[in-house]
């Protein structure tokens, strides 16, 4: 994604187009200066008197799932922890059981061009996916009607984004939300299939978003290198937060909901405090942009982050302490989805290997 941005009156590339995109950096520089003002610590410091982990994380290879013929883009764990939902640009989603390692389903997704994302609902039954059709495509895997190759049926397609979808996921097994590179999220019905919020702000492709634990509130982030905050009961933004230095890829919520972290394209991580509403920690391989982060996880207890890189590699770095801990090797191309399910108990990895790695 261009750096500038792109959606000031259709015209970013026109004089005009320029002289705003210019005048609206420059106050939004002002305003991260004003707030920077306040910011009198950061995380590293107020952790200083915290006790450092006492050893290396070393998180061991323990399911390696083969069976994908492109590149994974998502990945989605089950409510109970033991199953994992992966979409695959070769169309096809796979139910994993993350204990065996067998496949417990294959949907056949008829999602035109490419599916990027995927979500499975909280009781297990349905499945949704969307991709460059700008469509998010809802499958009954509860139901036994599937034909011999495992082609089943669309329950619902839910149309009214103008781009393609970049994100999906279950608030229950009643709604649904997705973002899109039309710089939109909107929540759905998914008995009626009819959008019931849209949610507005982004100037350009929200790349992705992520639910709090409690339903209630989810942070997007955006290639217009902006996160939002925003209140699923009243469908408002309540605070947007800079600080970001390239586009971002990859959000997610931290275990309390009061923090989140971010993933960019210049190889960097950063940590928001919600509370503060400011940037506290950046984790940094010091190799600028030549192997971007694309994907991020948190443990059970928070105090442990996962990093995938555009190079196959999996950082672990101490939250509280700003610094690197561990490093998983195996994928050997970029590392575009991880995800820790609700216990806890391990890590699982997607990479354009065409391979999903579960580590623990």
């Amino acid at each position: 994604m261009s750096a500038d941005i792109r959606a000031i009156s259709g015209a970013a590339d026109s004089k005009e187009g320029v002289r705003l995109t210019a005048e609206v950096e420059k106050v939004k520089g002002q305003l991260i200066a004003a707030r920077n003002e306040y910011a009198d610590t950061n995380l590293s410091a107020a952790a200083e008197d915290v006790p450092s982990l006492p050893k290396k994380v070393h998180p061991q290879l323990r399911q390696h799932l083969k069976g994908h013929f492109d590149r994974i883009f998502d990945l989605d764990w089950s409510r109970d922890s033991q199953h994992i939902l992966s979409a695959s640009q070769d169309g096809v989603l796979f139910l994993w059981d993350g204990f065996s390692g067998n496949k417990q389903h294959s949907v056949i997704s008829m999602t035109k061009g490419g599916t990027l994302t995927c979500a499975l609902s909280p009781n297990g039954s349905l499945v949704a996916t969307g991709g460059l059709d700008n469509a998010c495509s809802i499958y009954n895997i509860g139901s036994r009607e599937a034909d011999p190759v495992g082609v089943r049926q669309v329950t619902r397609v839910l149309e009214g984004h103008e781009s393609y979808l970049s994100c999906c996921r279950f608030l229950s097994d009643e709604e649904l939300i997705t973002s899109s590179g039309d710089a939109t999220l909107q929540v759905w019905n998914v008995e009626s299939g009819k959008s019931t919020a849209t949610f507005k702000g982004h100037l350009q492709d929200v790349a992705s978003f992520s639910l709090a634990l409690d339903g209630n509130t989810v942070v997007s982030g955006s290639s217009d290198r902006l996160c939002k905050l925003w209140d699923v009961r009243t469908r408002e933004c309540v605070h947007t937060f800079f600080g970001v230095e390239d586009d971002i890829t990859k959000v997610c919520f931290g275990p309390t909901g009061t923090w989140f972290g971010v993933s960019s394209e210049d190889g960097s991580c950063s940590l928001f405090d919600i509370r503060s509403e400011h940037k506290v920690a950046n984790y940094a391989t010091g190799q600028g942009g030549v192997h971007s982060a694309q994907s991020i996880a948190f443990s059970l207890s928070g105090r442990l982050l996962f990093t995938g890189y555009n190079d196959g590699i999996i950082i672990i770095w101490d939250v509280l302490k700003s610094v690197r801990v561990g490093l998983l090797t195996g994928h050997q191309k970029r590392v575009s989805c991880l995800g820790v399910p609700p216990n806890g108990l391990a890590l699982c990895s997607g990479s354009y290997d065409m391979q999903l790695k579960i580590w623990n």
